[in-house]
C-alpha cells in the first residue's frame, strides 16, 4: 500500500505517471510544502514501512530524504547544484538551511519518486548519502 500526503493534507489518490510529472515540474511550494513544509510517500508491504519525504526550495529544487523501516535515513544529492546556497526548507515546523548539493532537479526528483512508488526503495540512478 502507498500513502501520500503533501503539505499536511492526506490524499486518497497517489499521483503517478503524467500527473506526478506535472506536479513535480510545476514546482508549486504551496502544494509540496503547505503548512508542514514537506510531503511524504509511504510504501508499506509486509514488514516494509518506508517513507520518501520531500520539500521544495523553488530556487534550488527538491530535497529528498528516504527513511527505511529500521529508521535509518539517506538523502539525495546533486553532482552539480542548481545555484548558490544555502537552500531553505521548513521541516517539522523548523526553518532549516541546507547546502545546495542537497537539492535535486525536477527530473531527478521525478525519477526517484517513480522508482520509490514501484519498489519502496532508493532509485539506483540517484546519488544518495547517509543522513
Amino acid at each position: 500500500m502507498i500513502a501520500f500526503s503533501h503539505g499536511g493534507v492526506d490524499e486518497e489518490i497517489v499521483p503517478e505517471g503524467a500527473r506526478l510529472a506535472y506536479l513535480i515540474e510545476a514546482a508549486d511550494p504551496d502544494f509540496w510544502n503547505g503548512v508542514t513544509g514537506m510531503s511524504a510517500f509511504t510504501y508499506r508491504a509486509g514488514k516494509l514501512d518506508q517513507t520518501l519525504y520531500l520539500s521544495l526550495d523553488p530556487a534550488l529544487g527538491y530535497y529528498l530524504l528516504l527513511e527505511y523501516t529500521d529508521r535509518s535515513r539517506i538523502y539525495a544529492t546533486a553532482a552539480v547544484p542548481a545555484g548558490p546556497g544555502p537552500g531553505l526548507i521548513w521541516w517539522g515546523g523548523e526553518r532549516i538551511e541546507l547546502p545546495p548539493e542537497r537539492f535535486v532537479s525536477a527530473a531527478e526528483a521525478h525519477r526517484a519518486i517513480a522508482w520509490f512508488l514501484e519498489t519502496g526503495d532508493a532509485d539506483p540512478d540517484t546519488d544518495w548519502e547517509l543522513f
